[in-house]
């Protein structure tokens, strides 16, 4: 992209979608046609693939994601940047991001053909943690479209005014080389996040790109480290002092007394009123979810020993004197979380007391799925809890089972953040699959190249067979050496590219 020297655009107001605008003209014709040609061509590698497998190409589904090098979009960040919020929204000041760029690298390229349209939606907010399960860093609060053609007809970008009415609020109409920013995610103190739709093309072809506005938290909050939100659970006396450091939100009562084990507490919020019946959290967790996924804390000088159980008293007394019923409350609302029971915490964090107590005096099945049809079992897997796991096959559990997405207990042992060969030897021991592949073609070593498991990639490397292995997958087209590389390991990429050639060469002799 060439350097500009006239950095002025007219700015247009979108009227009825609070906080957001259009750029005129920031692109070039000849920048549009370029970029033209780069996801017609993205799109063109898809299409010989959907072809290949005789699948047919959706009309509400046709973007792919792309992940850049930061430097190629330095240009369209020096044009755009005089003119973005310089805070995440009215009431949020989280400022627009230094430490890393601005605009998210992670690019997703529209196709829509004649006939083709987006569903009405919102768009979510991502984030950047610290570590594994560190504060966040960074977040989105603003989606970014560059539209890179027009002359068709339909295609606008249309808004309504919620999602339980079809009044539009606002129609933009995509014209090459403008660029629409509006609000999106929900994090507080930013503008509404607006419901919206890629309304119908009803002649020709749209093009665009998007990404993402990022701000930075960096001195929002207290540094936050990976084990608050498990010393959070602990006790009582910690949950207060964490809570008032403002190193982890508070759940309202009863809620957090069944989160850091106060039994006594909970009591006493029960006989103030308190219904375990009907209270939530934000994502949907009854006080049972959180009392089966809590876990003791113990301190002893310099030194933090990590009992491995729930509150199981709690659980308990929320099933024995309060009448709860595990088979019943599930978690809902939350993407990725929704139907997942106190089993599947319980599980997931390897308190075996309490997994034992909900199969055996609960009703429970051990092979209980969540609403994608995730088992405690792939979850315990996936924490590395080996003795759950055994406990989980006494009682029942099938180590065979596979989610909706077509995952198996090898993949989630595979995309685990410990990366722990020992597990991967116990699966292998129980004669599972590690040559499955799931729905969007992808198998353990595109998992564990996602995640950058170097152990995982060995040991797979010097095991797995078949070809669709070391092919890219279906809905991104990323073998496991571009998934490594988009996910920061350069190394890793490099070894698995090796190993990609390697396989291939292998096959060829083998012809």
């Amino acid at each position: 992209m060439a350097t500009v020297c006239n950095l002025s655009y007219r700015t247009e107001m979108v009227d009825g979608v609070p906080g957001a605008f259009v750029l005129k003209s920031v692109l070039s014709l000849n920048e549009c046609a370029d970029l033209q040609d780069a996801v017609r061509l993205l799109h063109d590698e898809k299409a010989a693939v959907l072809h290949d497998e005789k699948k047919p190409r959706r009309p509400s589904q046709h973007h792919i994601p792309t992940q850049m090098d930061p430097f190629v979009l330095a240009e369209i960040m020096r044009r755009l940047h005089p003119y973005m919020p310089t805070h995440a929204g009215p009431s949020n000041r989280a400022p627009l991001a230094t430490d890393t760029p601005f605009l998210s690298p992670f690019l997703r390229s529209y196709y829509y053909h004649e006939s083709d349209f987006s569903m009405p939606h919102y768009d979510k907010s991502f984030t950047h943690h610290e570590g594994v399960r560190g504060r966040i860093l960074n977040f989105s609060a603003y989606s970014i479209l560059f539209y890179l053609n027009d002359g068709f007809e339909g295609g606008h970008t249309t808004f309504f005014t919620d999602k339980s009415t079809a009044t539009i609020a606002a129609r933009v109409a995509p014209c090459a080389g403008d660029v629409l920013v509006f609000p999106h995610g929900s994090f507080p103190g930013c503008f509404p996040n607006p419901f919206h739709e890629g309304s119908t093309v009803t002649c020709g072809e749209k093009l665009l790109i998007r990404t993402d506005l990022v701000f930075s938290t960096m001195n929002q909050r207290p540094k936050l480290v990976p084990s608050d939100m498990t010393a959070a659970q602990s006790n009582p006396a910690r949950l207060s002092q964490l809570v008032q450091e403002g190193r982890v939100k508070s759940l309202g009562p009863g809620l957090d007394e069944c989160r850091c084990g106060d039994l006594e507490g909970l009591q006493t919020q029960v006989a103030a009123g308190w219904n375990c019946h009907t209270s939530r959290d934000r994502h949907g967790s009854s006080g049972l979810l959180w009392a089966a996924g809590g876990t003791f804390l113990w301190h002893s000088n310099n030194f933090s020993f990590l009992f491995v159980g729930g509150h199981l008293a709690i659980v308990q007394y929320l099933i024995e004197s309060l009448g709860m019923r595990p088979v019943d409350d599930v978690q809902a609302h939350r993407r990725g979380y929704d139907g997942r029971s106190a089993l599947h915490w319980a599980a997931r964090n390897g308190h075996n007391d309490v997994v034992e107590y909900l199969v055996v005096h609960g009703g429970q099945s051990a092979n209980t799925p969540a609403g994608d049809g995730t088992t405690p079992f792939h979850l315990a897997v996936w924490q590395n809890h080996q003795s759950t796991c055994a406990l989980l096959l006494q009682l029942g559990a099938d180590p065979h089972a596979v989610n909706s997405h077509g995952c198996n207990a090898c993949m989630w042992a595979s995309q685990s953040s410990a990366g722990n060969i020992t597990m991967l030897e116990y699966l292998s021991g129980l004669q599972l699959d590690f040559e499955r592949i799931n729905s969007n073609g992808q198998g353990c070593l595109h998992k564990a190249a996602q995640r950058c498991n170097w152990d995982v990639c060995r040991w797979l490397c010097q095991r797995l067979t078949a070809p669709a292995h070391f092919e890219p997958n279906k809905e991104e087209l990323n073998v496991p050496s571009r998934l490594a590389a988009i996910s920061g390991d350069d190394k890793l990429a490099v070894f698995l590219r090796a190993e990609e050639v390697a396989f291939w060469q292998r096959q060829s002799l083998a012809a």
